[in-house]
């Protein structure tokens, strides 16, 4: 079978992040139930019953997960790396993206990274950095 989509993707995180917000409500769910709802809100979403099965969805997530996380990493150094100040986001989220693609990959997932961050605040959100100023690339003042 192909490659996921960028609609898959978006689809699967949808149905991961619903099912896992649920399962913290249900801590007694096993892990082949959790993964069949995940894959029962996936195959919803995208309007296909038959579309992938549980194996390559699991592995799907833990990929989408680790690449996420790795965007969120360079997102936080960028913003150490600003002015004590403060930091302007949509400067930092651009050298997150710049240095996640300078390891010779393409960064596709910010509709992915949004759901996370709406979903896993903690894991996923840079909001224990202080707020921003308005400021550029060469941290003059806009």
């Amino acid at each position: 079978m192909a490659g996921f989509s960028n609609e898959e993707d978006v689809a699967l995180i949808r149905a991961y992040c619903g099912v896992a917000r649920e399962s913290i409500i249900d801590i007694n769910i096993n892990a082949t139930s959790f993964w069949q709802r995940i894959l029962g809100h996936f195959r919803s979403e995208i309007n296909n019953e038959n579309a992938r099965n549980i194996k390559p969805i699991q592995c799907r997530v833990t990929m989408l997960k680790k690449h996420v996380k790795r965007y969120v990493g360079f997102v936080k150094q960028s913003i150490r790396g600003m002015a004590d100040g403060g930091y302007d986001v949509a400067t930092a989220y651009q050298l997150g993206k710049n240095a996640y693609e300078a390891e010779g990959r393409l960064w596709t997932h910010g509709t992915v990274y949004e759901i996370f961050k709406n979903t896993f605040a903690d894991e996923y959100d840079t909001a224990e950095i202080p707020p921003p100023f308005l400021g550029n690339l060469n941290g003059e003042e806009a």
